[in-house]
């Protein structure tokens, strides 16, 4: 999954924990820095979540490298 603020992180994250699935969640630095609390719900889901520092570090370059 990409997010940008977290909320769409956090709801894949919880899906992943309830069906015993692995998570990896694309964020940009920027936005991680900016959504601590939501990066720390996803990883105390079980999700593993991808720094991305290429560009402006936003939702953009997640979205790129998710794909």
């Amino acid at each position: 999954a990409e997010t940008g603020a977290g909320q769409h992180g956090v709801a894949t994250a919880t899906a992943a924990a309830l069906l015993g699935l692995e998570c990896d969640v694309y964020m940009g630095a920027v936005d991680i820095e900016r959504q601590r609390l939501n990066v720390f719900r996803m990883e105390l889901l079980g999700a593993r979540v991808v720094s991305i520092t290429d560009g402006l570090q936003t939702l953009k370059e997640a979205t790129t490298a998710a794909i």
